[in-house]
């Protein structure tokens, strides 16, 4: 094992064995397996990687990438098929919030039973209690029977717990994504202040802004392999591609970006590309209403260079592409888009007819595409996509196709600079003038054209 390393993984690979009927699981052990009767699924597949001593190694990827099974391996509560591991530290693993808390105890209670049973002395815990009790914020709840607690109480008690028990190494999946948004806005704070004392993170999480704003590397995995690892940005925008990808081709592990390879990304990666832009179709759980005058058949939000977009910066510009169908003739359209927090506001929006540009009278069966360079000027965040399709001068307004949640995206601050709140204004300080000892502002201060003081 690599003296940095303080977790390692060589070519792990996990076996499920799926019987169509449960007789025949035992069959099959009668006849000492001289006959198969089931069919194996490998949910991991030669998975190999190293994480140092206080990174945060973020791990994504789609649904049934083989995730958390992988953390179960690492946790020791599942073996793998083949392949081994290694870890240097005591290691917590917060797979489920609360696995083994008695419902019968109380919350005070649990949290020395538990880690009692995690291998944590009496006294240590009774140094954290009341730490404990400060962070998860459930007043005389902490005293009263499990049973009793709320679902958001429950989260906010395992999680204190196990943050203030300071392991060397913590794995956690998806703990970011539930609760209130300010216990959210706590733990990502909590978890920068155990990353700054040492302790190494394995996340596992579809919060996309959270493994930018805390990972130093991120694993993207799809079908049980291994399909990037590098810094965030890139990765991010790799795993945007691989959806897409399955959108548009069924298979994940496919790379819509030309010339970049499975396996470490370079932190910068090409700035230009050979392959055209890659459409994805809407997808099917996408919430859709209108008269279907015209409809929106793809669409790709991604940047001037092609490369599909997970995340971008503040006053960077983006390129969204929509394709749309014509199912009647004579119709002139006006196209737009919204850009929504995630709380659903509406942050951001336009359409062509805002913008003064007039899209021809369409005939039936036409299809064109439609391109929108969006200068995004949005504060630090997560945020999902809207886009419509209407007439551009009937009144009343008809709406042809409305798609809400196309996408999400996240926007992180400039490396150059900080801004507070949902949009970013780009600022220029400017203007500072001195005053004499004893001098009278309110007399003598005026603004210049420039808007500097005088």
């Amino acid at each position: 094992m690599n003296h940095d390393s303080i977790i390692q993984v060589d070519h792990l690979s996990k076996c499920f064995k799926f019987y169509h009927k449960p007789w025949t699981r035992a069959l099959e052990w009668i006849r000492f397996g001289r006959k198969v009767y089931h069919e194996d699924f490998w949910a991991l597949k030669d998975v190999s990687f190293e994480v140092k001593r206080g990174e945060c190694v973020g791990v994504i990827g789609p649904n049934g990438a083989g995730k958390s099974t992988l953390l179960k391996i690492l946790s020791r509560s599942m073996y793998p098929t083949t392949g081994t591991f290694h870890i240097r530290g005591d290691l917590l693993s917060l797979l489920e919030l609360g696995t083994g808390f008695n419902q019968e105890l109380t919350g005070r209670q649990n949290v020395y039973r538990s880690s009692q049973l995690l291998g944590f002395p009496e006294d240590y815990v009774s140094q954290r209690i009341g730490d404990i009790e400060d962070f998860c914020q459930i007043g005389e709840f902490f005293d009263r029977p499990v049973k009793t607690y709320s679902s958001g109480m429950y989260v906010r008690l395992a999680f204190s717990m196990f943050v203030f028990l300071e392991p060397e190494i913590l794995i956690v999946d998806e703990v970011l994504s539930v609760g209130d948004i300010f216990f959210q806005q706590k733990c990502a704070t909590k978890i920068q202040q155990i990353l700054a004392n040492g302790t190494t993170l394995l996340l596992v999480t579809h919060d996309l802004a959270a493994i930018a704003n805390l990972c130093h590397r991120v694993i993207l995995m799809g079908e049980g392999q291994v399909v990037a690892i590098g810094p965030p940005k890139p990765v991010m925008e790799k795993y945007t591609a691989l959806v897409f990808s399955r959108l548009t081709a069924g298979n994940p592990i496919t790379d819509v970006h030309s010339g970049v390879s499975r396996g470490e990304i370079s932190p910068d990666p090409p700035t230009t590309l050979s392959s055209p832009v890659t459409l994805a179709p809407i997808p099917q759980q996408a919430f859709r209403f209108g008269d279907g005058g015209m409809r929106i058949l793809n669409f790709s939000l991604h940047t001037q260079t092609s490369h599909a977009i997970a995340q971008c910066e503040s006053g960077e510009v983006i390129r969204l592409t929509l394709e749309i169908q014509c199912n009647e003739s004579g119709l002139a359209p006006s196209v737009g888009f919204q850009f929504r927090d995630r709380f659903g506001n509406l942050v951001s929006g336009t359409n062509t007819r805002m913008q003064s540009f007039t899209i021809p009278v369409q005939d039936r069966g036409k299809t064109f595409r439609i391109t929108f360079d969006i200068k995004v000027m949005l504060g630090s965040g997560e945020y999902t996509l809207t886009c419509g399709v209407a007439s551009d001068d009937a009144k009343p307004e008809r709406i042809y196709d409305w798609v809400d949640q196309l996408t999400s995206f996240v926007v992180v601050a400039p490396k150059t600079h900080r801004v507070d709140g949902l949009v970013y204004c780009p600022v220029t300080v400017s203007g500072l003038t001195t005053l004499n000892d004893g001098e009278s502002r309110g007399k003598h201060e005026s603004l210049s054209e420039n808007g500097s003081l005088a």
